[in-house]
């Protein structure tokens, strides 16, 4: 619970405590210069503030070089104490050896910024990891610049106006990039149901037939399994739109697709568009029988849809002829399986059609 209480997106929050780290880095830095030119680097506050410093240091050059998809919560408490530790660190060596009240204030005022950038993303962090450096801020000012009630009201007010207006920014961007995702994984469900679907009958189109026979075949060649495929063509399709129009053909289409889809109940089978009045289905783990005892109820729940066909030579009614074929060994491929499945597509044609053939 903890662990996602804390949860902070690695990829976004990187750049962010690299940023904490150049600060802190760069006050550090600017007194030690002073420190140096003034002989000060002995003194007591100033020795410890360096040791945590260099021990910081290494601890978020090992945390931030591990490639995490995550930041987890036992480094954010780490990250927290060891930046907080260094701002007062530095706040207080800074008036010990100089005196310096508004640089101590000033260093006070970097860091709470410096780690209100880091914890912006999440709340409860960005109070928790700069509450201490408030408290310092107001203690500072109310024990060495002793500033009356009111004086440090004001001046501590500010601190809690920072946050909340940092939280309502970032509630804000979060809220409007959630949104955003949300909007694109619609429309690259929407892109991706266009690639793959025929636009008439809302059946897969050829692209995702290719894509699943080639991939039932790879499945067959690990497991044994056997996979069949049945081609189907609607008799005489070219004689129901030279007498009824295209419009009519485009109805019948999307009707003889709905009842192949009643009909095919197994998840695994995979029906397709695969050409104007061409369909093909993919029936993994299906033997040659199978596929022909399908075939065979696929011709008889078509014909029982009763649609009309003013124009046939086999019927009053729309029918189809249908050619299977099944992988006999592992050495076939999706275009040799097809290729059969083709012929024999032909072979129930030159029959009379309104049958299968193998």
């Amino acid at each position: 619970m903890l662990n996602n209480l804390f949860k902070i997106d690695y990829q976004n929050e990187t750049h962010s405590y690299r940023w904490l780290w150049a600060s802190i880095s760069l006050i550090q830095f600017t007194i030690a210069y002073y420190a140096v030119v003034d002989e000060l680097y002995f003194n007591s506050i100033y020795q410890t503030n360096i040791a945590v410093y260099l021990i910081s240091s290494l601890y978020f050059a090992f945390r931030l070089g591990k490639n995490k998809a995550t930041i987890q919560s036992s480094y954010l408490q780490g990250a927290i104490t060891l930046s907080t530790l260094n701002w007062l660190l530095m706040s207080v060596a800074t008036y010990q050896m100089w005196g310096a009240n508004l640089a101590s204030e000033k260093i006070l005022l970097i860091g709470f910024f410096s780690t209100l950038i880091c914890f912006s993303s999440n709340a409860i962090l960005l109070i928790i990891s700069t509450l201490p450096i408030i408290i310092a801020d107001i203690v500072f000012k109310a024990s060495i610049r002793e500033l009356d009630s009111i004086d440090l009201i004001i001046s501590g007010i500010k601190f809690p106006l920072f946050i909340l207006a940092m939280i309502h920014t970032t509630l804000h961007f979060n809220r409007e990039l959630r949104n955003s995702n949300q909007n694109n994984i619609l429309l690259n469900a929407e892109l991706t149901k266009l690639k793959n679907t025929d636009p008439l009958t809302g059946l897969n189109n050829r692209r995702v037939f290719e894509d699943k026979l080639s991939y039932a075949i790879n499945v067959h060649k690990r497991l044994a399994q056997p996979v069949s495929l049945m081609v189907l063509d609607i008799d005489y399709f070219k004689n129901y739109n030279d007498s009824l129009g295209h419009p009519a053909g485009d109805k019948c289409l999307i009707q003889l697709a709905k009842l192949l889809q009643k009909r095919l109940k197994r998840q695994s089978d995979v029906l397709a568009r695969i050409g104007g009045e061409e369909f093909a289905v993919v029936l993994p783990a299906t033997n040659i029988e199978q596929c022909r005892e399908l075939a065979q109820s696929l011709i008889a729940t078509i014909e029982e849809g009763s649609i009309p066909h003013p124009n046939s030579l086999v019927s009053d009614v729309v029918t189809v002829s249908i050619g299977i074929a099944c992988i006999d060994n592992s050495s076939d491929e999706p275009l040799s399986l097809y290729k059969k499945a083709d012929e024999a597509l032909y072979r129930a044609k030159d029959a009379g059609r309104n049958q299968v053939a193998s």
